[in-house]
């Protein structure tokens, strides 16, 4: 059986993600690893691993993790799916600072899913939740995706080191 690629699996991580929004209101933040080996006995294995944030503190301690994760079981690829703020067609004068999307009063309540592989491919996709009252769902149809790496802390996991 042939593994699905990654935009496939975003796909399916976007029905779930929305499907969490519209019962639960939110979406929890999670990792998901597609992992080569044990990362107890370091015998090859294919398997997935997901690590929930919520018993880890905070997002350098997730980095962190992450990183000894992907170490250990020498992971071929990294999803994660967060629920983030951000600005829409932010322009910044020149030497301007970013303000805190969080703090900006033209802020969009989005899910970011972002998944990577060892071998170079990156999908990144944007979803804006849509709240009405009690409820809530993902603006699936007003998505955007970037085909790339992102820059920040949720990115970047197979890098190359250069050569010295």
């Amino acid at each position: 059986m042939q593994q699905p690629g990654i935009a496939q699996l975003v796909d399916e991580v976007i029905k779930i993600a929305d499907l969490h929004m519209r019962t639960d209101g939110y979406v929890a933040p999670v990792t998901m690893f597609q992992t080569t080996r044990n990362a107890d006995t370091g015998v090859p294995e294919n398997g997935c691993l997901m690590m929930p944030w919520s018993e880890i503190g905070n997002k350098d301690q997730v980095r962190f993790v992450q990183e000894r994760i992907i170490d250990r079981t020498r992971a071929s690829l990294v999803l994660n799916v967060v629920e983030s703020w951000g600005v829409k067609d932010l322009n910044l004068a020149n030497g301007e600072d970013m303000p805190r999307p969080s703090k900006h009063p033209n802020r969009i309540e989005m899910v970011v899913i972002h998944a990577e592989s060892r071998e170079g491919e990156t999908i990144t996709v944007f979803l804006p939740i849509l709240r009405e009252g009690d409820s809530a769902r993902l603006d699936i149809e007003n998505q955007e995706r970037a085909n790339g790496g992102i820059v920040g802390r949720f990115g970047g996991y197979f890098r190359q080191e250069p050569e010295a």
